[in-house]
């Protein structure tokens, strides 16, 4: 895509002339004395910013050498976009309720609070709005989880629990680690010959129980670390005595099984003495020229982490996959995908 650069042409857009009525084009009839559609400069204009603004809205370089640059950028467009002072511009102002990624926070959006928005996200005085303000985060999430379930603790890194002298039962709530999403590196300008999108992670299974202790008695947890971009979480596990009471293996890995090919991938497997909450497969990131978000499975403790351009992000809530990666401006870099979540449990005494 590219402006137009023949003999004649000038460097600034010239006034666009009143408005008549719309219509439609006629090659004209001669037998009626209508005239063939005048082409203007005009028309001609307004469709060649109409396409170019489309680039310039995904970041992408007008050049009069490639010719998919348009399909390139609604394919690019797909996605949420970083605020651009001058697209905005040029369009006359972003939306009410459009929702931008800050420029150079990553991670942070913003949502228009009116039309017309030129302001700059984050500035005095601006109509945007934190796009997650007033929901929960992981943070909250937990202290809430801990409120709610009276008594519970957390355990997020491998112990022996010995069973105080009153106790005669463990209550547990086990999870494994999440699964690392696949990473991409697109190569050429193809979707279906390039490793565009990659998968979501799976997330592992959380198991709910109660075991039979005696006073004194050992329990021995191992708490098992997410899996980093492409390999599959590890394995959490509650041992007593010489017996696994319970285990969760952890999300599977993704990755591009052919190229241009990255399914979600799925969960891990739970065993043992209690309730089986089952894990989320991630979504899809690629299947030839069909291109996806390959966000990160989600577990019993909440969503996983998103798909992000230039590299995924990791799961959040425990035991939730990591989210693909995915590269539209065909960079011809490998990214990596988003880590899983480590793995958790949530136990308590009882009489």
């Amino acid at each position: 895509m590219f402006g137009i650069d023949s003999t004649g042409a000038v460097s600034a857009m010239p006034a666009l002339s009143s408005a008549g009525a719309s219509g439609f084009f006629t090659g004209g009839n001669p037998s009626t004395g209508e005239q063939a559609t005048v082409v203007t400069a005009d028309w001609l204009n307004i469709i060649q910013s109409e396409l170019i603004n489309v680039l310039v809205a995904a970041g992408v370089s007008p050049t009069k050498s490639s010719l998919n640059q348009l399909a390139l950028s609604i394919q690019i467009m797909g996605g949420i976009r970083p605020f651009n002072a001058s697209y905005a511009a040029a369009i006359g102002g972003y939306s009410l309720g459009a929702i931008v990624s800050d420029p150079t926070t990553n991670g942070k959006y913003w949502r228009s609070t009116e039309n017309a928005n030129t302001t700059a996200p984050g500035s005095d005085g601006a109509a945007w709005v934190d796009f997650f303000s007033g929901y929960a985060t992981s943070a909250s999430v937990t202290a809430y989880l801990q409120e709610v379930m009276t008594g519970f603790q957390i355990l997020t890194s491998s112990a022996t629990l010995v069973a105080p002298s009153w106790a005669t039962r463990l209550e547990y709530i086990l999870t494994g680690g999440g699964g690392g999403a696949s990473a991409c590196q697109a190569a050429g300008s193809n979707p279906a010959t390039a490793n565009l999108s990659g998968g979501g992670g799976g997330s592992s299974p959380t198991i709910w129980g109660v075991v039979s202790v005696a006073p004194g008695d050992a329990v021995s947890v191992a708490i098992a670390a997410g899996g980093q971009s492409g390999y599959t979480g590890g394995t959490s596990t509650l041992t007593y005595g010489s017996s696994v009471v319970a285990s969760c293996t952890g999300g599977i890995g993704a990755n591009f099984a052919t190229l241009g090919t990255a399914a979600g991938a799925g969960p891990g497997e739970a065993s043992g003495t209690g309730n089986i909450i089952p894990g989320g497969y991630g979504s899809d990131g690629q299947n030839g020229v069909l291109v996806f978000a390959g966000n990160g499975g989600a577990s019993f403790w909440g969503g996983g982490g998103r798909a992000g351009a230039q590299g995924g992000y990791a799961g959040t809530a425990y035991g939730s996959g990591g989210g693909g990666a995915y590269d539209g401006l065909y960079k011809n870099i490998s990214y990596p995908g988003g880590s899983g979540a480590p793995g958790v449990l949530f136990y308590r005494w009882l009489p």
